[in-house]
């Protein structure tokens, strides 16, 4: 009995019908790192390294979010954080988040006392736990259409608005009788 006592997840185990105990060791779950940590696939190095038009301080910036990832590929922090902690100017910073979202390598979230927050596409990264990975997947997929969704409808918008101003110039021109068809 001695030697079970020293062994972790020892488990005493009572047979219903006889009474007999009987000791039996299971392998018990344990964190074997101290610190944070989450799961990178490697094909998205190769994706990410493989791209020239990733500067080195794009790669800063991505590895700087990719610290402050949380469950689910959440990341919270400001770009003023981000320029305080990598000693760099507010415009690179926010060039290179824009390059990261028109890469599609993060996703725009809502503002959380006025601070943009973003999701990490888990097709390059994961955190949390792996049985959810698939449904997290589809759920990236869903927020890249909604936001391609809202960026097709501005630009329809701006459209509109530019044939709308286009439209009144002509009309004006008409007027004025100095219209190229006119002539």
């Amino acid at each position: 009995m001695g030697s079970f006592d020293r062994l972790k997840g020892k488990r005493e185990i009572q047979d219903v019908k006889t009474g007999e105990v009987a000791y039996a060791v299971v392998p018990v779950k344990r964190n074997y790192f101290d610190e944070e940590y989450f799961c990178m696939f490697q094909k998205s190095l190769d994706l990410i390294s493989e791209d020239r038009e990733l500067t080195y301080d794009d790669l800063r910036v991505l590895l700087k979010l990719f610290r402050h990832l949380d469950m689910k590929n959440f990341i919270s922090i400001s770009q003023k954080e981000i320029c305080e902690q990598l000693k760099m100017h507010k415009p690179n910073v926010s060039r290179s988040i824009n390059k990261l979202l028109e890469k599609g390598i993060i996703i725009k979230g809502p503002r959380l006392n006025g601070i943009y927050t973003y999701t990490l596409n888990a097709n390059y990264a994961y955190k949390g736990h792996l049985k959810n990975l698939k449904q997290e997947r589809k759920r990236h997929l869903e927020l890249v259409e909604e936001q391609e969704t809202e960026r097709d409808v501005i630009e329809n918008l701006k459209n509109k608005e530019k044939n709308k101003k286009e439209l009144s110039d002509a009309e004006k021109l008409i007027k004025n009788k100095k219209h190229p068809t006119l002539f």
